[in-house]
């Protein structure tokens, strides 16, 4: 796994939180919603760092049952 984590916000529609993106390089990339508070973005970003940390990206499983697990 790479380390290397990028950070964009965008102007998101507002129930957009934000997502995460897989780069070709084994790089990360957490999109941000820029119409969200600092710390909202901070516990998204936080959230997105689960996801990396876990390998979500290939774990087996529906994405939504890898969701609920993330929110715990």
């Amino acid at each position: 796994m790479n380390d290397d984590v990028h950070v964009v916000l965008l102007n998101l529609p507002t129930d957009m939180r934000g997502f995460l993106v897989a780069n070709a390089d084994c790089s990360n990339t957490v999109v941000l919603n820029a119409r969200y508070s600092w710390e909202k973005n901070r516990l998204m970003y936080l959230h997105e760092l689960r996801h990396i940390r876990c390998n979500d990206f290939y774990a087996d499983g529906d994405a939504n049952d890898i969701e609920a697990k993330r929110h715990d």
